[in-house]
């Protein structure tokens, strides 16, 4: 509700005279209607600070809507690795399994990954595709392409709403976390994978190329390439070993770079700098 968080930021400047560090998860809505374009840009030049989580986002921040660069700053999306607390955990024993989680939309491109499975079962017969979230806009068209393809018993689904005690489960069972989305700014799902030291394959959009370092932690392959796709899952589930080193430099990568400590630290400077020095 953008509108609401203008009327809202507006009432804290003008009525409690204080400042505003306004933090970015998603530049825009991904479905943004045209006049949202507008609120947007108010609510932007109105903040004292914007807080991004990479610096894809903070170049449309200044391309869509005029915003001076300096007044943005890049905090990295921290770690979600308070859903597993064992550390590295080993893909089961026989398992072969693509994970796609978190609510189903059309821009995270599940059909460019549904199409790729053919090509991976063609070379690794018995890999698996789990899909686990809640299909929000509907599900029969990504059903229907599943019938059509013949990948019906290769399909595992769960369409309700991943609670937390879930999420342990599903990725557990995953050798590679897929996220083929047409557009994104920062996804949590890189942080889950890397969490339970699960090797990625993400799109060059928004802030993945920054999350996921190509040939480490996973792979980065183009948005809507579903040959390109499929080739990088294929790698990954065909070496269990190299499933093992990019799911232990993901995890490194979970407790380094993306530490709540490190970001707890920026995130601190940031607002020492809104404020100004403190008076004696």
């Amino acid at each position: 509700y953008p509108a609401f968080i203008l009327f809202l930021c507006v009432a804290i400047k003008l009525f409690a005279r204080k400042k505003v560090v306004l933090t970015a998860h998603n530049v825009t809505t991904h479905e943004q209607k045209q006049w949202e374009a507008h609120i947007y840009k108010r609510l932007y030049r109105l903040a004292d600070r914007i807080v991004v989580h990479a610096q894809a986002n903070k170049k449309e921040v200044v391309d869509l809507f005029g915003i001076d660069g300096q007044k943005i700053a890049v905090i990295a999306h921290g770690n979600y690795t308070f859903f597993n607390t064992e550390g590295a955990v080993p893909a089961a024993n026989g398992e072969c399994n693509v994970l796609f989680f978190g609510y189903i939309r059309k821009y995270k491109g599940l059909m460019h990954l549904i199409r790729a499975m053919k090509f991976v079962r063609a070379r690794i017969p018995h890999a698996r595709l789990i899909i686990a979230g809640r299909a929000t806009e509907g599900f029969a068209e990504y059903q229907q392409a599943i019938d059509e393809l013949g990948l019906g018993e290769s399909v595992e689904k769960n369409l309700d709403y991943i609670s937390f005690e879930q999420v342990k489960k599903y990725f557990e069972r995953a050798n590679v976390v897929a996220m083929p989305y047409e557009n994104i700014y920062q996804s949590g799902v890189v942080q889950v994978a890397y969490g339970f030291s699960r090797p990625v394959v993400a799109t060059d959009v928004g802030g993945f190329p920054e999350a996921v370092e190509d040939g480490k932690s996973g792979f980065i392959v183009p948005p809507k390439d579903v040959n390109a796709l499929a080739e990088k899952l294929i790698t990954v589930l065909s070496d269990r070993a190299l499933q093992g080193t990019m799911g232990a430099y993901g995890l490194h990568m979970a407790n380094t770079k993306f530490s709540w400590e490190s970001i707890a630290a920026e995130t601190n400077k940031l607002y020492e700098t809104v404020i100004g020095p403190k008076r004696s």
